[in-house]
């Protein structure tokens, strides 16, 4: 087992970002998984009820992984 990484010095700016895409998408994604059906539709609604508001949200039937990371990283950084 590869030892722990160094503890982080001082704080960190943390970014929570919603990662979604609409229900029919996920329908789509779980059927090409050849997931048992009914998983997305199942937790579609209490997946992101945890409270917590999001910094940001993204929408992945809308941009490539890199687009949407660029977009992160443009939150992050404070210029979006």
């Amino acid at each position: 087992m590869p030892p722990p990484p160094p503890p982080v010095a001082g704080p960190r700016r943390v970014l929570l970002v919603g990662v979604m895409c609409p229900l029919e998408v996920a329908e789509q994604r779980e059927a090409g998984r050849r997931n048992p059906p009914g998983l997305a539709r199942g937790h579609f609604r209490t997946v992101h009820d945890h409270g917590v508001a999001y910094d940001m949200t993204v929408d992945t039937s809308t941009g490539t992984p890199a687009d949407l990371a660029k977009a992160v990283l443009l939150r992050q950084s404070g210029r979006r």
